[in-house]
């Protein structure tokens, strides 16, 4: 996935003593021209851990910036809260139900696995949004790598539903709530209402790090 792309390892110090943490967001931008056969919607910046694995960085962007002597410049840019190994990748994605003005934006989401195809590497771009698909977009967003364990909040959500763990997350987030009734009612489709107050939320709970206030 990386190839021969730019890796950097970025670390932190003060007064020559290492800091494992940021104690809060970094902007980081590598410098990366995208080859004409890439689309830049798949280009994604990843985490290296020391064992190897790989782990995308979901607010990863390839955006044009002016340097400080006015000439544009091309880079893959994120917001990151920790030092370590950080490279450009490419993340190729493909779905064979989606074409026209919405496919770079989908290429987009799937390249971060923010959202998947089903088994039969369809996106079902019409298909409609569920309380509990946005509770695992929201999941899957939050670039949250922590495991929620479902303790049964809902009476109609098991601890083996697909979703479990990121209505887990997205209700004790303060993102997502129930109905009187004890039920989050997970296959119903999400109203527009509802959808306003769940960003809403979502918003207030990254704050700055991942909605700058000017673009």
């Amino acid at each position: 996935q990386i190839g021969n792309r730019p890796i950097r390892r970025l670390t932190l110090e003060n007064n020559r003593q290492t800091i494992t943490s940021a104690k809060g967001s970094l902007q980081l931008s590598i410098p990366y021209h995208a080859a004409k056969n890439e689309d830049k919607n798949q280009l994604v910046i990843y985490q290296i851990e020391d064992n190897g694995q790989i782990t995308p960085v979901i607010n990863s962007l390839y955006k044009t910036i002016t340097d400080e002597t006015g000439n544009e410049q091309f880079v893959m840019q994120a917001m990151i809260e920790e030092p370590g190994i950080y490279a450009i990748g490419y993340h190729t994605v493909t779905a064979n139900d989606i074409s026209g003005w919405s496919q770079p934006y989908i290429h987009f989401v799937l390249a971060r696995e923010i959202m998947n195809t089903n088994q039969q590497n369809q996106f079902l771009p019409n298909q409609f949004v569920t309380r509990a698909d946005l509770a695992r977009f929201l999941y899957n967003m939050s670039d949250c790598q922590s495991n929620f364990s479902y303790n049964n909040t809902f009476s109609d959500v098991s601890q083996e539903h697909p979703a479990a763990n990121s209505i887990a997350w997205a209700y004790s987030a303060g993102i997502i709530t129930g109905y009187s009734d004890g039920t989050f009612q997970p296959n119903r489709l999400v109203a527009r209402q509802e959808l306003a107050a769940m960003l809403h939320r979502y918003s207030q709970l990254v704050g700055d790090t991942y909605l700058p206030r000017t673009v």
